[in-house]
């Protein structure tokens, strides 16, 4: 992830922004112990450092197969900074009244957010470790 972000930032114009949602760590860290609104959320191992993430879900009568990588939030603020880039904005939305009324059992995800959404600018003159460049004259 943070060879990814890095390469974003080098290909990005200054003041032009890169916008990034990912599940968000807390859920990808932990899960429900059933479909009620009111089921506990545990976490049963770390949730800092890089983690495997592997699952197979179903809805609607599709099946997808998730392979990947997650990262505590930290991680990813981390990696802005040091390719250069200024976070805007972060949000963690949740489950919204429309996607309960599809799905009952998503009203469980209204206490804990569902994603990680991040929108961080490349600066005119921002280095990398959040650092400005400074003009020398010769």
């Amino acid at each position: 992830m943070p060879a990814v972000i890095a390469e974003a930032a080098r290909v990005l114009q200054p003041d032009r922004h890169l916008c990034v949602s990912v599940t968000h760590p807390m859920s990808d860290a932990g899960s429900f112990a059933g479909e009620q609104p009111e089921a506990p959320f545990t976490i049963p191992g770390p949730y800092l450092g890089r983690r495997r993430v592997e699952g197979t879900f179903e809805r609607d009568g599709l099946q997808m197969t998730f392979h990947g990588w997650c990262y505590p939030l930290e991680d990813y603020a981390r990696a802005l900074e040091d390719a250069g880039l200024l976070m805007e904005m972060i949000r963690e939305p949740s489950a919204s009244e429309a996607a309960v009324g599809q799905h009952a059992s998503y009203r469980r995800w209204q206490r804990l957010p569902m994603f990680l959404q991040l929108r961080a600018v490349k600066r005119e003159g921002h280095s990398r470790r959040g650092g400005h460049s400074r003009a020398t004259s010769s």
